[in-house]
């Protein structure tokens, strides 16, 4: 409520109707989960917006970056949560685990699958037919919060750059 009036303060606009002129479909989405303080339900849709968003609608494949930035910043703010509350390493690795495993469920809600056992697996049997090779590969091992098999992925995409190799990656 308080950037809405300030919003209003400095622009003279309804923030509300300017953000349904300025955005549509997933964005809007998003935005909404946000304003209302719904993190895990924000990152849920910026995952389904990676595997299906998109300028082609995810016809030539999922945005592999995209997803990854997702889980970098869900990662980003466990970890930040880590350092304030003083957790080891084992309770921050938890937390994140944890943090995935919302988001999964909110995934399933946004998808409307009620069936428990298919509600644990909808993110993770989505990402993975979103994406093929390396990208598939690094985005689940993201997803399941495996960070040597997301490297290995990593080096494989590089190693397969057609025109440029990063050497810092």
């Amino acid at each position: 409520e308080r950037i809405k009036a300030a919003y209003k303060r400095e622009y003279g606009d309804d923030l509300d109707a300017d953000l349904k002129d300025d955005l549509g479909g997933r964005d809007l989405l998003r935005a909404e989960a946000l304003r209302s303080g719904d993190v895990t339900k924000a990152d849920a849709i910026a995952l389904d917006q990676s595997m299906h968003g998109g300028f082609w609608g995810g016809a030539f494949g999922g945005d592999k970056d995209q997803a990854e930035a997702t889980y970098a910043q869900m990662d980003q703010d466990v970890r930040a949560a880590a350092v304030k509350n003083g957790w080891d390493a084992a309770r921050t690795e938890e937390e994140i685990k944890k943090r995935h495993a919302e988001v999964s469920g909110k995934y399933a809600d946004i998808k409307g699958i009620k069936d428990p056992s298919a509600r644990e697996q909808a993110l993770r049997g989505d990402l993975g037919k979103s994406f093929t090779g390396p990208e598939k590969d690094l985005v689940l091992a993201v997803h399941d919060n495996d960070l040597v098999a997301a490297d290995a992925a990593r080096i494989e995409l590089e190693r397969r750059s057609t025109f440029y190799a990063s050497d810092d990656v």
